[in-house]
Formats: structure tokens, sequence, C-alpha cells
């Protein structure tokens, strides 16, 4: 059998280091909180005070991103419930980061334990061009989501403060699927 999960925002903190990573690249101008993040697309937020990343400061965000990618930290419960589940599952990461994280994104998942896996890299919208034979399918961006559920993978989106208007179903942490399986 087959698992295929995403990594940012389904076994990584990934949000958490956007939200650092932001108020210092505009010079305070923008501090979002996680509660602020109510669309996928991070330019499509605002803060407390309305504002805004452009485009421009998002992609900039996603470079330094990258760099420090090393620094997030795992969602709690991921490690635990993969060992769990590599018992009876083939484990299948799947990520749209960007290809010159390969190194660091394959050290970080051993340096917290992951059990053993494939990493593939695919662009946003694609990922159930790889994920077709899985039993399910764990993301956390709506669209991704709906896409797979669309091809009929089943499909769990793992909770997170933008995408909370999808119908897919939904896991708030890991723990809660072992109810699903």
């Amino acid at each position: 059998m087959q698992a295929c999960i995403d990594i940012d925002g389904v076994i990584a903190k990934s949000l958490d280091l956007f939200l650092d990573i932001i108020p210092d690249l505009t010079d305070g101008r923008v501090n979002y909180k996680a509660t602020d993040i109510k669309n996928w697309k991070m330019e499509d937020n605002e803060d407390a005070l309305g504002n805004s990343i452009t485009p421009e400061e998002f992609e900039k965000a996603h470079e330094i991103f990258s760099q420090r990618a090393s620094e997030i930290e795992p969602m709690e419960g991921a490690v635990e419930t993969l060992h769990d589940l590599a018992l009876d599952f083939d484990i299948h990461f799947v990520t749209g980061r960007q290809h010159t994280t390969k190194e660091t994104t394959a050290m970080w998942l051993r340096e917290h334990g992951f059990p053993e896996h494939t990493l593939a890299y695919v662009e946003r919208g694609q990922k159930q061009n790889y994920c077709m034979d899985a039993d399910f399918f764990i993301e956390d961006d709506p669209l991704q989501a709906e896409i797979c559920n669309d091809w009929g993978i089943p499909t769990l989106l793992f909770d997170q403060p933008y995408n909370q208007n999808s119908h897919i179903n939904r896991i708030e942490s890991w723990h809660d699927l072992i109810n699903y399986i």
C-alpha cells in the first residue's frame, strides 16, 4: 500500500518560517500572524493593519525560505505517526518546493528521523500525476487537494488557516490520521 504526503504545511511547520521571514523582509511593514493567513497565496492576505506583501516580496521570501528550510520544525506527531504508517505503507513525500532545496530537504527528513521514503518534486497542481496509485494523499493546499480528490485519489486536507473553505475531508493533527485509515 502507498501513502503520498506533502511536506510543507503537512509534516513541516513551514508557515512559521514564512511568518518569521516576512517582517524582516518588509522592514516591519507587514507582520502576519497565523490567523491572518486565510488564503493560499501569501500576497492575498492582510495583516492586522491591512498590509500585504507584494508578489515580488513573496518571491524573495520564498528564496530566503529555501535557504533557511533546515530551520523548520516537524509537525507534532508526524515522525511517530509516519513510523507507525510505514509498517503497512510505502511512504512517498511529494512537494512543490523549489528544486534548489533537494539536498536540504533530504537532510531535514533524515535529521528529524522520518521513516524510509521516496521524495518527488512536482509543480503545484501536478501532484495527482505522482500519486495516482496512492491509497491516500495528505495535502494542505486546497487546490491540489481538490484536484487529487477529483482524480479519485482518497485525499485528506491537513488543517491550516488558509484552507478553511475547502470541502475535502480534513485532519487537524497527525494523531487524527489513525481514525481515517
